[in-house]
């Protein structure tokens, strides 16, 4: 609802901005939302904020790595094989439908200098690296149902032959 940083919010709060924002979007048209993203990528390891993310949304895009791996079983020491939200012991996973992870271009912003083109091809070296596990997740802070390719990288994707699955169909 007000793009604030969820971390230190109440329950009744995170209901307010979580579950506000989808009936908001809904009563403007908007509808089939099941991604939530969270402010600042940063709330995968907050049990309260995973928890009402859960009640209305069945992914959360939250937290940031190269790629986001099928199973959720990619991950250095991380030892899941699946994406559930909890492990047996009712623990925070690492990896989660409610941590679906991307790059940043913020910090590639930052690592190069803003510079369009070095990003531009550290984009197509990170798609085109074979991974077989792993899908790139493209994330816009525009809703635009139109399929129009209107960033380079999507249009990148959609000239060689990659295939653009809404989060809404990947399950």
């Amino acid at each position: 609802m007000t793009q604030v940083d969820l971390n230190n919010l109440s329950p009744k709060a995170l209901d307010f901005e979580i579950g506000g924002s989808k009936q908001c979007l809904e009563n403007h048209g908007v509808n089939s939302l099941d991604i939530f993203a969270v402010v600042h990528g940063d709330a995968w390891n907050i049990p309260v904020v995973i928890d009402a993310i859960s009640k209305y949304y069945g992914f959360a895009n939250n937290g940031f790595a190269n790629s986001m791996f099928l199973h959720c079983d990619g991950y250095g020491s991380s030892k899941q094989t699946d994406c559930r939200p909890h492990d047996d012991n009712g623990i925070l996973t690492y990896s989660k439908v409610y941590s679906v992870r991307a790059e940043s271009h913020n910090s590639w912003d930052q690592s190069y200098l803003h510079d369009d083109q070095i990003i531009f091809q550290k984009f197509v070296d990170e798609v085109n690296s074979g991974m077989v596990d792993a899908i790139p997740i493209l994330a816009y802070h525009i809703i635009d149902n139109s399929k129009d390719p209107s960033s380079t990288e999507r249009k990148y994707l959609q000239d060689n032959g990659f295939r653009e699955i809404p989060m809404s169909d990947l399950g």
